[in-house]
């Protein structure tokens, strides 16, 4: 049972399909540098942002927004079971 779900696929492959080598790379590199702020701070490409590879800079904020979009999906459907 599906409590709550993000917006509708566009395809109907499996989304694991899409998880590549490179895929899987950028994923744990973008959870160094959680764990990597969290634990002190500090950035994994430094502070200024216009310094950082640009393909990093899209795989962050890429995720953050995939996990923005699930969050308040989560909340909206624990505040609609709520009442």
């Amino acid at each position: 049972m599906t409590i709550f779900q993000t917006s509708d696929p566009d395809c109907s492959e499996c989304p694991i399909t899409y998880v590549t080598p490179t895929t899987r790379h950028w994923i744990y590199t973008e959870r160094q540098q959680d764990i990597l702020k969290e634990s002190t701070g500090a950035c994994l490409y430094g502070p200024d942002i216009s310094k950082w590879p640009s393909k990093m800079v899209d795989v962050f904020t890429t995720i953050a927004s995939c996990k923005n979009e699930y969050d308040y999906r989560k909340h909206e459907t624990e505040m609609s079971i709520r009442g």
